[in-house]
């Protein structure tokens, strides 16, 4: 064989595409294992202090309503006209939602009306998120390819990469499979 095979392993998102893809790094015969999952997107994880939050008087829906209207639009009115109907939309500022740091300009409704910092009551943590999900059939997935030296057999690594697989803790948690896609 002159040049390598490329095999892509197909397995759920379950588990970390880093441990699997620097666990066939050590798996001889093989080279240049790859994963398709691009990182770089940011996500912005908001968890609400109940506690706090019961104490002053707001609940979980007002919250999570708080933050609709900051990132969604949210109709309340329809004004009939003699032809046309139109629509009045509720938005926040729009440098409201740029984003997370803003949301220490943001109040949330209590239940006796007072306005209470929307940052007494819940915290925003920033972390990396994919870019793109990919899906096989329902499932998130993610594809995991690498390729083989010229004098290893696909079948001498067949065996390698589906106990990585297993010890990983692949089967049970997902359907993922191997499925070979040769090129060269």
């Amino acid at each position: 064989m002159s040049s390598p095979s490329g095999v892509p392993i197909s397995t759920c998102c379950g588990g970390p595409r880093r441990v699997v893809v620097e666990r066939l790094r050590k798996v001889p015969g093989l080279v240049d294992p790859w994963h398709d999952q691009e990182g770089g997107g940011l996500q912005a994880n908001v968890t609400i202090d109940r506690g706090t939050a019961a104490r002053l008087g707001v609940d979980a829906r007002a919250i999570t309503g708080t933050l609709n209207d900051v990132y969604a639009q949210r109709q309340i009115s329809t004004i009939f006209g003699p032809r046309n109907q139109y629509r009045v939309v509720l938005g926040a500022e729009p440098h409201l939602a740029l984003g997370p740091e803003h949301l220490s300009e943001l109040y949330v409704a209590a239940r006796d009306g007072k306005r209470v910092p929307f940052t007494s009551v819940a915290r925003v943590d920033t972390a990396l998120a994919p870019l793109s999900v990919y899906h096989q059939g329902q499932f998130a997935a993610a594809t995991i390819g690498f390729s083989i030296t010229p004098e290893t057999t696909l079948a001498a690594v067949t065996p390698l990469i589906t106990t990585g697989r297993h010890r990983h803790g692949a089967p049970g948690r997902n359907p993922g499979g191997l499925y070979r896609r040769c090129r060269g």
